[in-house]
C-alpha cells in the first residue's frame, strides 16, 4: 500500500530527460535525493499530466498544472513523483519537483 509523502525532491543537476524537454514538458530527472538519501529511476512505469482552471480571469480556459510520473527507483521503491509547472513557494522557484507516494520495495 502506497504512503502519502508530499515533500519535495531535489533532482541531480543534469541529469533530467532531454527528449521530454524538447517536447516542453519537464524533464523527470534520472537520478533525485529525498531526505539526504540519492535515488536512480530504473523504470518509469507510466506518465500523466494534470489539469485546472486558469485560476482567478473568467472563461473556460484549463491548462497543464502538474506533470505526474510512477517510477520505480534501483533500491526497488514505487514512487508518484510530479512537477509544478509553477513553483508553490515563489522564494524557492526551484522547487517544483515533489514525492506524492512511496511504496516500499518488496523484498522476495
Amino acid at each position: 500500500m502506497p504512503e502519502l509523502i508530499s515533500e519535495p525532491i531535489i533532482p541531480i543537476s543534469g541529469q533530467g530527460d532531454a527528449s521530454l524537454m524538447a517536447m516542453g514538458e519537464p524533464g523527470i530527472p534520472a537520478c533525485f535525493t529525498w531526505r539526504k538519501v540519492d535515488y536512480q529511476i530504473v523504470t518509469l512505469v507510466r506518465r500523466w499530466k494534470g489539469y485546472g482552471p486558469e485560476g482567478h480571469v473568467a472563461g473556460n480556459e484549463v491548462y497543464v498544472r502538474r506533470h505526474w510520473a510512477e517510477i520505480v527507483t534501483t533500491s526497488g521503491h514505487r514512487m508518484v513523483i510530479y512537477c509544478d509547472r509553477q513553483a508553490r513557494n515563489r522564494r524557492k522557484p526551484e522547487q517544483r519537483w515533489w514525492l506524492y507516494s512511496l511504496e516500499a520495495a518488496h523484498e522476495e
